[in-house]
Parts: structure tokens; sequence; C-alpha cells
């Protein structure tokens, strides 16, 4: 009898492990759709490019006092705004403001509005001159990669690399100049 069992265990064994795997039966599966493209976007793998002036604008003129020649302190305001473009030349703006949203939220600052800036300068000038004072912004210019959201069939989410764009944004630096008529 053990070698009986011995013997038949083993095959009993395997059939009955075998019968319930082909007694599974597999259900096709329907194709997977295409990813959904959303209105949300990003700004990614951001490198810096160069640094760029705007340029000069007139933001005071003034003419000396009638008593003579002297040193004028002024609070000049100026203002500057940060661009983003498909190109490094930024002769057009990008004009999709979900994709400025996208961009502005990922870098934290805000694109295609003026910004008002204030600082003091100091023009010298002599009894009967006039004179201005210029201002221009600098600039730092980064490149990356402009990301859309899609949302897959199973409810998850992917972002696809859409274009490469560039950013002018504010430095904080302003190079004035004086010039005296």
């Amino acid at each position: 009898m053990k070698k009986v069992l011995s013997v038949l265990l083993p095959c009993f064994v395997c059939v009955c492990l075998i019968q319930p795997i082909n007694a599974i039966k597999i259900e096709p599966r329907e194709p997977i759709g295409d990813p959904v493209p959303t209105q949300q976007y990003r700004f990614v793998n951001k490198k810096f490019v160069k640094s760029v002036y705007g340029a000069y604008k007139t933001v005071v003129s003034l003419n000396s006092p009638a008593g003579g020649a002297t040193d004028i302190s002024n609070s000049v305001s100026y203002s500057v705004t940060n661009q983003a473009s498909y190109n490094i030349n930024f002769s057009s703006s990008i004009t999709n403001s979900s994709i400025v949203g996208g961009i502005s939220s990922s870098l934290g600052i805000s694109i295609g509005k003026s910004i008002s800036k204030t600082a003091s300068a100091t023009l010298h000038l002599k009894k009967g001159e006039t004179g201005r004072i210029q201002a221009r912004a600098k600039y730092n210019c980064y490149q990356g990669t402009i990301q859309r959201k899609y949302i897959t069939d199973t409810g998850g989410t992917i972002w696809l690399n859409y274009k490469t764009g560039y950013v002018k944004q504010y430095s904080g630096q302003m190079d004035f100049k004086t010039i005296i008529d």
C-alpha cells in the first residue's frame, strides 16, 4: 500500500494543481486607450542660458534749479515684465494662458504682467542744464521643457514633453545712465 501511495500521490497532486489552472478562464482586456490631454502645463529642466538687458527708457527728466549747479537725487520708478517664448530671441510670446500659468506656477514668477520697481538715482546738473536718467532691466534667460499633463484610461496621470520653452526673468538688477542735455 505504501508503494502504491508513493506512486499515485505525486500523480494526484499534479492533477489537482494542473486542473485548477486549466479551469481559470481569462477574459480578454479591452485595448488601452490613448491618454487624454488636459490644459495643465509645467516647466521643468530649467537651465540658465544667458543674461540680457532691455532697452534704455527715460524714467526721469529734470531741469537745474535757478540757483545754479546741484546734485538732484530722485526716486526712480520703472516697470519690468517677465516673458515666455518658444524661441530664444523672444520675438514672439506664448499667448496660451494655460501654458503661461503653468510656467508661472512652476517657477514662482508672474509672466506677462508689468512689475513696478523703485530705485534712487542722483543727477549732477549745472545752471541751465537739463538731464535725464535712463534705466534698463537685466534679465536672466532660461531654457526648459514645457510638459503637458495627460489622464490615462485607468485614472492615472502622466506628464509628456510638449515643447522646448524659454523664459526671460527679471534678475532684480537695473542699469542706470544719466544724459545731460
